[in-house]
Parts: C-alpha cells; structure tokens; sequence
C-alpha cells in the first residue's frame, strides 16, 4: 500500500479595509491583512487625474506608506490594486480606495480697511468646500479691545476701537480646515482708521 498525502494550501484573501481616508501630503500607513499566515502583496495604482505622483507598479511593500499630493480643492479617490499569495497560492485581486482631502487654504484678501467703532464684515473663504475656521488676534498697543483666541465664527465682525489720532494695524492668524485636514496659517491685517 502506498500513501500520498498532498498539503491543500488555502487560497489567501485581503482582510484589511477596503476604503480610507488621508490628507494631502500625509503619508498613509494602510497595513495589508489577511488570515493566512505569511501573505505577502504586491500592489499597485494608475495615474490618477488630480493627484501629482506617478503611477505605482509591482510594489511589495507593507504597510503602505505613500504620500499622495492633491492637486485639486476636492477629494480624489486612489484605486489600489493589492494581491494576496501564500504558500503558491495567490488570492483575488483586493481593490483599496482611499480618498485624498485637499488641505485647505484661504482665498480672501489678505488685507483690509475699518473705521474705528464700526464692526468689520469680513468674510474668510476657501477654494475646499465645507472648510471651517479658526481665529484670534493679539492684543494691538492703540486698540482698546482685549485679545481674541479660539474664535470661529465667519464672518469676522468685530468693532475695534482705535485709541490713537493715527492708523493702527491689527493681525489676524486665521487656520482652515477641512474634512479633519489642516491647511497653513494664513495672515489678514486690518487698518483701522
């Protein structure tokens, strides 16, 4: 009697998320899983209209760490394509979409012209819709108001009183954000006559 025994490999299958969500310019850190010990990947992305890296081919990677550039003022979903094998056997092509949030900046002027006792209307604005802002402004030697931190509101309409017989100027730090992105500081500096 002669006995043949043959090892039956399960076919390897992704188990990680099939969709994420990232800012512009961060890397991602997307760990590949699977339920068959010592699955490896290989993955890979077009070109995509909107983001500025090239195209990713034949990466092995894990996990993935790229950092995508958008280029745009809305989010841009990326398409990996990640296979899975073990033991020989190699699994389903797994689909990764991850969606790319621009980071936000402001677009209204930078500077601005009041007079003293009549509230402002400015109005903070963005090229990324749905950007919220925060705000705040030092205390001014010539202006009478306290310092304003952590403000959100938009339009600024504070009235600033200029104790002085000349022009003070005051400066704003207003930070954008947008869909859990962060964009730069961004300066508007209001003369008050």
């Amino acid at each position: 009697v002669f006995t043949y025994t043959v090892t039956v490999n399960p076919i390897p299958a992704v188990t990680s998320s099939p969709i994420g969500t990232i800012c512009s310019g961060v890397a991602q850190n997307y760990t590949i899983t699977s339920g068959v010990a010592g699955t490896t990947y290989s993955w890979g992305r077009a070109l995509v209209a909107g983001i500025s890296n090239a195209a990713a081919l034949g990466q092995t990677s894990n996990p993935i760490t790229e950092t995508l550039i958008n280029t745009t003022t809305a989010p841009v979903n990326v398409i990996y394509l990640i296979t899975p094998s073990a033991n020989g056997c190699s699994g389903s092509v797994f689909t990764y979409t991850v969606t790319v949030n621009p980071i936000p900046a402001v677009t209204s002027s930078p500077t601005g012209t009041i007079c003293s006792g009549v509230a402002q209307n400015y109005t903070i604005t963005s090229g990324v819709v749905g950007t919220t802002y925060s705000w705040g402004r030092a205390v001014v030697v010539g202006i009478s108001n306290a310092a304003a931190v952590g403000q959100t509101s938009n339009p600024i309409t504070e009235t600033l009183i200029n104790i002085t017989t000349a022009p003070v100027n005051v400066i704003y730090l207003i930070t954008p954000s947008a869909n859990g992105c962060t964009g730069s500081v961004f300066t508007y500096t209001v003369t008050v006559n």
